[in-house]
């Protein structure tokens, strides 16, 4: 077994991974489409203060980014997203 290691992932072989898990958990969330989703926390003037984007894959949540603003932290923001994204 031999491990290759890069911070160019071709096209190609990212499909191949997305491909085999797709496959692998098909039996596990059915052809269910991939949803992208956000939730965020807003002020007043409507700018993002904290928030989370990913997508959904059935019933499958996937968190690519998680962000709570300075002013938000320790109060339960970031929680609230993910509780909101479930």
């Amino acid at each position: 077994m031999e491990f290759s290691v890069t911070d160019k992932i071709a096209p190609q072989d990212s499909k191949a991974v997305v491909d085999g898990l797709t496959a692998y958990n098909a039996p596990f969330v059915g052809q269910a489409a991939v949803r992208p989703l956000g939730v965020f926390v807003r002020d007043a003037a409507g700018v993002p203060c904290a928030g989370l984007t990913g997508y959904t894959h059935g019933a499958w949540l996937f968190i690519q980014y998680l962000w709570v603003g300075a002013p938000l932290r320790g109060q339960g923001a970031g929680s609230g997203l993910l509780h909101a994204a479930e």
